[in-house]
C-alpha cells in the first residue's frame, strides 16, 4: 500500500490516509465543508470505498463563505477547531484598495495584503500592514518576487519600508550552464551588510531541469532562507 492515499469520489478529494493520520473532506452545504483529521488509532476498515472513523476528529478545518450566496463571494472564513476551542479567520477583498483582509481574534489583529506587478510583469510586490484593534499600523513589510525562467521568487524583503527600511536582498544562480547550481540561491545579503552564501550550511538544494520542449522546471528547493 503507497504510504500516501488518496481517494477521489466525483472528481474530487474525499479522503487522504497517511501514516499519521486521515484526512476526510466532508460538504456541509453548497457554500462550505470541512477537512477532519483523525489520529491514526481512529481510522478503521474501508467501507464504499471509504474509510471508516471512529470518536471525534482531533482537528477540523471548516471553509465557507459567510454570506452563503452565490452572487457574493469577496468573504471567506476559515475555522480551525479543536476540542474546546475556535480560532476563526475572515478574510475580506477589499475592492477599493484592491487588497486582502484578514481579521483574526476577533478583531485584535488584522492584516491586509496588497500587490502590485511592474510593468513587464517581471516582477511582484507584495505590502503587509498588520494593525491592532485600533486599526493603527505595528507592522509594515514589503516582499518583491522576480519571475525567473523556472519560477518565482523571492528578492528583497523589506520591514518597515517607511522608515528603517531593513532590507534583505537574495540572489539566484542564473547561468542555465552551471550544471547543478543554475536556479538555486546563491546569496543573501542582510540589513546589517553582512551576507551568507546559499549553498553553505548544508543547504539542500534541488535545481530546475530541462523539460523536452526546452522550458523548465521549478527548482523546488526547501525554504530559502534557511537561517
Amino acid at each position: 500500500m503507497p504510504e500516501v492515499q488518496v481517494i477521489i469520489t466525483n472528481g474530487a478529494i474525499r479522503q487522504v490516509k497517511a501514516t499519521e493520520g486521515l484526512l476526510d473532506v466532508v460538504i456541509l452545504d453548497a457554500f462550505s465543508y470541512e477537512i477532519r483529521v483523525y489520529e491514526t488509532a481512529q481510522i478503521g476498515g474501508q467501507q464504499g470505498g471509504l474509510y471508516t472513523t471512529s470518536g471525534d476528529p482531533a482537528l477540523v478545518w471548516r471553509i465557507a463563505n459567510p454570506d452563503a450566496s452565490t452572487n457574493t463571494f469577496n468573504s471567506l472564513w476559515i475555522s480551525k477547531i479543536m476540542p474546546g476551542k475556535t480560532n476563526l479567520s475572515e478574510f475580506a477583498w477589499i475592492e477599493e484598495d484592491q487588497a486582502w483582509e484578514l481579521v483574526q481574534g476577533d478583531g485584535l489583529r488584522s492584516e491586509t495584503l496588497a500587490q502590485e506587478w511592474d510593468e513587464a510583469f517581471t516582477n511582484r510586490t507584495e505590502t503587509r500592514w498588520v494593525r491592532n484593534s485600533a486599526e493603527q499600523v505595528v507592522s509594515k513589510s514589503e516582499q518583491v518576487f522576480h519571475v525567473f525562467p523556472w519560477g518565482e521568487e523571492l528578492t528583497t524583503n523589506v520591514l518597515d519600508p517607511d522608515g528603517a527600511a531593513l532590507t534583505t536582498v537574495y540572489t539566484f544562480y542564473e547561468n542555465a550552464a552551471e550544471t547543478g547550481r543554475y536556479s538555486c540561491p546563491k546569496t543573501s545579503v542582510n540589513p546589517d551588510g553582512s551576507w551568507a552564501g546559499g549553498l553553505t550550511r548544508g543547504f539542500r538544494c534541488r535545481p530546475a531541469r530541462r523539460t523536452p520542449d526546452g522550458g523548465w522546471v521549478s527548482s523546488l528547493f526547501s525554504t530559502w532562507p534557511p537561517w
